[in-house]
């Protein structure tokens, strides 16, 4: 905050992002400039978080979208700047919320970094439970996710979609450690990523 431009910080209304703000507050004499991107599909939508946040802390608060119309011009924008295979989808709405923050500010603060330190990912939680679950008696672990598939077959929608979900944490949590990090990174099939990293 030592800064002799306009700053603000961007606010998701996760834990991250808000102890920033939180932290911000404590330390300036004038409102802090927050920055939220939200999303049209609601499952991914945090703008609602973000502004209860804004108003605990009562700070200059704005908010921009991300619509599929800005996903051409983005992407391409993210391929020139990183000139690096980059495989964070993340860095769309990074791009847009910054090119939104600009408009008023020079320099932002984020809760970047939180979650690696924290262990905050889904993927650390997982991991924890994957080592419970190894515990298990093995013909049970490996009935457990057959189950679930089966349970979620009759069902459509977000219930279909949790069910789903169990079983690939379940699926996963039998592999060896090598094999689940692939599979939790990994958006292909075991056997579609052995063709592609295999020698030929």
């Amino acid at each position: 905050m030592r800064s002799d431009v306009d700053f603000g910080a961007f606010l998701s209304g996760g834990l991250d992002s808000s102890s920033v703000v939180s932290t911000m507050v404590n330390h300036a004499s004038n409102p802090i400039r927050t920055f939220t991107m939200g999303f049209e599909n609601r499952q991914y939508d945090v703008r609602n978080l973000a502004k209860l946040v804004a108003e605990k802390y009562h700070t200059i608060h704005r908010e921009g979208t991300v619509t599929s119309e800005h996903f051409d011009e983005a992407l391409n924008k993210i391929l020139l700047q990183y000139d690096d295979p980059f495989g964070d989808a993340s860095a769309i709405p990074v791009g847009q919320i910054s090119k939104y923050a600009a408009r008023y500010v020079k320099m932002v603060l984020t809760g970047d970094g939180g979650d690696e330190v924290l262990s905050g990912y889904t993927t650390y939680k997982g991991e924890k439970f994957a080592k419970q679950y190894q515990l298990l008696y093995s013909p049970i672990r490996k009935l457990l996710p057959k189950l679930a598939k089966i349970s979620a077959n009759p069902f459509r929608g977000n219930l279909r979609y949790k069910l789903n979900r169990i079983a690939k944490v379940l699926e996963s949590s039998n592999l060896p450690f090598e094999k689940r990090l692939l599979f939790k990174l990994c958006h292909t099939s075991p056997d579609n990523l052995a063709q592609i990293i295999s020698p030929v």
